[in-house]
């Protein structure tokens, strides 16, 4: 396991009993051992830096990404129809492309 993940992970689970397999497949133990139960498993190692050094974003990036992969039959089987308004349009957009309200942003001097 990434070092400075196990130094946080130590820090921060002090209750419980969390489980963690690394992308190595080694298995180690976080908490005092008691209820609740949790096990995860990490697999690859440029996560378990990503979550060593900002757990807030990667933590739940990660879970994404593996709900999408595991989920991707259901995604590919979603196809937009055809005649949708602009809305629908517009979220078929890039990401960084896309437009959030309707009022611009403007900054506050």
């Amino acid at each position: 396991m990434y070092t400075p993940l196990a130094v946080v992970l130590e820090r921060i689970i002090r209750q419980g009993d969390l489980k963690v397999i690394d992308s190595e497949g080694a298995a180690r133990r976080f908490g005092d051992g008691m209820a609740p139960s949790v096990t995860v498993r990490i697999k690859d190692a440029a996560t378990e830096r990503s979550i060593a050094f900002d757990p807030q974003l990667a933590l739940p990036e990660a879970y994404m990404i593996e709900f999408a992969a595991s989920n991707a039959h259901l995604i590919a089987s979603v196809e937009p129809k055809s005649g949708l308004g602009p809305p629908a349009q517009q979220l078929q957009a890039p990401f960084h492309e896309r437009t959030w309200g309707t009022s611009s942003l403007s900054s506050v001097s």
